[in-house]
C-alpha cells in the first residue's frame, strides 16, 4: 500500500503561534516512509474562493476514481522533489519559464523581486545571480520536471517544516517584517509613559536574521509612515511578521505602546500577523549544558542579572544560585570563598523576567559571610553530594520557576537545574540555604509552590 502524507492548511493565523523552522537542508527530518503522493495546502492562502477551488478539485478527482492527492513526489538523498508545475501553486505571485534545460522562476516581492535560475541535472541554483550548490539537481522523467522543493522554498524565503507526529508538511510566508524598538532608556512625562521614543522599520521578509544596524538604517519615528507602507502591501498577501526588539539594559517598549501598534496592524482589513520578541544584544554563553532553548534562556536572564560564566574559572571556589520565575522577579545569589575561608555574597535582582518590557536590574547588594557561614555552605554541598546531582530531571512546566545551582572549584564545574523542586530535594535544600545566607525572608515564597514528595 502506498504511504501518503497530507500537507495541512491553516487559513487563519493565531497570534503568537510559533514553529521550529528548518533552515538547513541537512536538518530536515526524514519521513518514516517516503510518501509518493502529497496534498499541497498553504498557511498563507486566505482567499475563500481559492480554498473552495482546491477542495472542489479534490472532490472531483475522488468522484472520478482518481487519486485525491494533488501531486506525486519523488526523492533523492532523502530530499523531496515535486513536479515543477506545482511551484506556481505554492509560490504565489511567481512566474515560471522553461527553455530547454533552463528553468527561471521570478517571485514578485514587496520591495524587490527574487529570481531563481536552475538547469536540469545541474546542482547549482542561482539566486539573483549568486550561485549556491545544492545536494541534488532538478531532473526530468516521463516528460515531467521535478524540483527539490526545500531548496526552492528557502530561496523564496518560505518557511517549510515537517511535523513527524502527524506527518504534516507546512509552507508559510510573510510579505514584510515590521521592527519596533525603543531608542531611549526611558520616556516619561510626569507619571505617564509615552511611546514617543519608539522607532519603526518595515522591510521585505527574510528568513535570515538581520543585524540591528541594517534595521535602524531604515527606521522612522512616525508610526503613520508605517501605516502608509502597509497600504502598499495590500496588493500582496498582506501577512507581516512583527519583531519587538529590546536590549538587556533599558530600551524597553511600554506595554501600551506595543499594544497600540499590534492592534493598529490587526485592524487593517485583510491583514494578519505573527510576532517574535528578540534581544538585540550579543548575549555571551553563560550556560551551555542543556538544550539550545534552555541554554539561551538561562544565559540571557543571568546576563541581565549582571553575571558572567563560571565554567571557565580556574582560580576560585564559587557557587551561584539563580531563580527564574514566570511571574516573579528573577534573582541570583553568588558566593565567592576567600583564602581565609570567609566569603562574599552578591545578590542581584531584576524587575521581571528579561523581555521587551522588563528585565532591568533593580537590586545589587554585597554581604560578607563569616567562616562559619562558609563552612555551613561547604558542609551542605558535601551532604547533598552536589557534584554528583544529575544536572536535570524530566519534570517541566509552563509556570512556576526554575532553580539553577552552579559550582566551580579547582577548575571543576557543575550545574543543576530543577523546575519547582520538591521541598526535600537536594536542589531545594541547597537553594534554601543560599536564601538563608542572604537573609531576606521575602524570598521564601517558593515554599508555597515547592511540592512534598508524598
Amino acid at each position: 500500500m502506498m504511504k501518503k502524507i497530507i500537507i495541512i492548511l491553516v487559513a487563519v493565523v493565531t497570534v503568537g503561534f510559533s514553529v521550529s523552522i528548518i533552515s538547513d537542508i541537512s536538518e530536515f527530518p526524514l519521513f518514516p516512509k517516503y510518501p509518493d503522493e502529497v496534498n499541497i495546502e498553504l498557511r498563507y492562502v486566505k482567499d475563500p474562493t481559492e480554498l473552495k477551488k482546491i477542495k472542489d478539485d479534490r472532490k472531483r478527482r475522488l468522484a472520478a476514481g482518481l487519486s485525491p492527492y494533488d501531486c506525486e513526489c519523488k526523492y533523492k538523498k532523502s530530499i523531496m522533489f515535486i513536479p515543477i508545475d506545482k511551484a506556481e501553486v505554492i509560490f504565489y505571485d511567481t512566474t515560471l519559464s522553461i527553455n530547454g534545460d533552463d528553468i527561471t522562476m521570478v517571485k514578485k516581492g514587496y520591495q524587490y523581486d527574487t529570481t531563481l535560475e536552475l538547469q536540469l541535472n545541474n546542482k547549482f541554483l542561482y539566486i539573483n545571480g549568486e550561485a549556491t550548490e545544492m545536494e541534488v539537481a532538478p531532473f526530468k522523467t516521463e516528460g515531467t520536471i521535478f524540483i527539490p522543493i526545500k531548496y526552492i522554498s528557502d530561496a523564496f524565503e518560505y518557511n517549510f517544516f515537517y511535523t513527524p507526529s502527524s506527518q504534516t508538511i507546512t509552507f508559510d510566508y510573510f510579505d514584510a517584517d515590521i521592527y519596533i524598538w525603543n531608542s531611549e532608556y526611558e520616556y516619561v512625562e510626569g507619571s505617564v509613559k509615552y511611546p514617543g521614543s519608539l522607532r519603526y522599520a518595515v522591510m521585505q521578509h527574510t528568513l535570515e536574521a538581520r543585524g540591528f544596524d541594517e534595521i535602524s538604517a531604515s527606521s522612522t519615528a512616525d508610526f503613520q509612515k508605517i501605516m502608509n507602507q502597509l497600504d502598499d502591501l495590500k496588493s500582496f498577501n498582506s501577512r507581516v511578521f512583527i519583531y519587538s526588539l529590546y536590549r538587556t539594559d533599558g530600551y524597553k517598549i511600554p506595554y501600551d505602546g506595543l499594544s497600540y501598534i499590534e492592534s493598529s496592524i490587526e485592524n487593517v482589513p485583510g491583514f494578519s500577523y505573527d510576532e517574535k520578541r528578540k534581544n538585540i544584544d550579543d548575549i555571551p554563553v553563560i550556560v551551555k549544558d542543556f538544550d539550545d532553548f534552555r541554554n539561551e534562556w538561562y544565559s540571557e536572564q543571568i546576563y541581565a542579572l549582571g553575571e558572567s560564566a563560571l565554567f571557565g574559572n580556574k582560580e576560585q571556589e564559587i557557587y551561584r544560585f539563580t531563580q527564574i520565575g514566570s511571574f516573579s522577579n528573577p534573582f541570583t545569589i553568588r558566593i565567592e570563598i576567600n583564602d581565609d575561608k570567609t566569603g562574599i555574597l552578591y545578590f542581584k535582582q531584576c524587575d521581571g523576567p528579561i523581555s521587551v518590557q522588563a528585565g532591568n536590574m533593580i537590586e545589587n547588594k554585597t554581604k560578607t559571610l563569616s567562616s562559619d557561614e562558609v563552612e555551613k555552605l561547604q558542609d551542605m554541598i558535601k551532604k547533598y553530594r552536589f557534584w554528583g546531582i544529575p544536572k536535570e530531571d524530566k519534570i517541566m512546566g509552563l509556570d512556576g520557576f526554575d532553580w539553577i545551582i552552579e559550582g566551580v572549584t579547582n577548575g571543576k564545574y557543575h550545574i543543576v537545574t530543577r523546575w519547582v523542586p520538591y521541598y526535600n530535594d537536594a536542589v531545594c535544600k541547597l537553594g534554601e540555604l543560599f536564601i538563608e545566607l542572604y537573609g531576606d525572608e521575602s524570598l521564601d515564597y517558593y515554599k508555597e509552590y515547592a511540592p512534598n514528595t508524598d
